[in-house]
């Protein structure tokens, strides 16, 4: 059996709503599958995001800090666990 990951699908509905729902599937392939259950008449799938691991280095002050974080982008990282440490500088 495949590993579970977690997918973000961004959904479209008639009226042009956007809205987003997390779904765990073992592939992308399977993700799209599931959301499809969620879909409404007229809706469409714009977007599956697949969430992974990113490794990432922040500066304060003269200490470097290594961490991770598992996110969806890596715009998500600098504002997200990396960026709660007020840093200088962050490297994803």
């Amino acid at each position: 059996m495949a590993s579970l990951s977690e997918y973000r699908v961004t959904i479209r509905d008639a009226a042009g709503k956007i809205t987003r729902r997390q779904i765990v599937a073992s592939s992308v392939q399977q993700a799209k599958k599931r959301a499809s259950t969620f879909l409404a008449r007229g809706s469409t799938i714009k977007t599956i995001e697949k969430k992974i691991n990113y490794e990432y280095r922040v500066r304060q002050g003269d200490r470097i800090i290594d961490g991770s974080q598992n996110a969806y982008s890596k715009e998500e990282v600098v504002t997200g666990a990396a960026a709660s440490r007020v840093p200088d500088q962050i490297y994803p």
